[in-house]
């Protein structure tokens, strides 16, 4: 499950379009650097902090967005290749084992959110001899 995963999501990311939106998203964040120099240099920082600040704002959220459209893209390909069974039997065995199954990283989107997109179903979360359904 995880080996397939990892290869999912390598063959996702080294496709043409996802390298050129990196490579789009990079040039934008040293175009923004670059602003803010130059306006510094020209005594004008009150114009190109905010500019440079907006720059990093929107290329920060679009690298989120595009690190969570390849891990989606990387599991409907992993279901493809094992199977929409296993692949979910896999992802509810790994939010059995982990600590905080709900919790997620930047830019990925938590293991509930990736069973309930792959196998339509919540995700149990026991807590104090509870069981809650989410």
């Amino acid at each position: 499950m995880l080996l397939a995963t990892g290869l999912a999501r390598s063959t996702c990311s080294r496709k043409l379009a996802s390298r050129l939106t990196r490579l789009l998203l990079v040039g934008l964040m040293l175009l923004a650097g670059i602003a803010l120099i130059v306006c510094w240099m020209h005594h004008l920082p009150l114009v190109g902090a905010p500019v440079a600040l907006a720059l990093w704002a929107v290329v920060a959220w679009r690298w989120q967005a595009q690190a969570r459209s390849v891990a989606f893209r990387a599991d409907s390909l992993m279901v493809r290749w094992l199977g929409r069974g296993p692949a979910c039997s896999g992802l509810h065995a790994l939010a059995a084992r982990s600590r905080a199954p709900r919790r997620r990283r930047w830019g990925e989107p938590s293991l509930a959110e990736r069973i309930e997109r792959v196998c339509g179903t919540g995700v149990e979360a026991r807590e104090n001899r509870l069981t809650l359904v989410g």
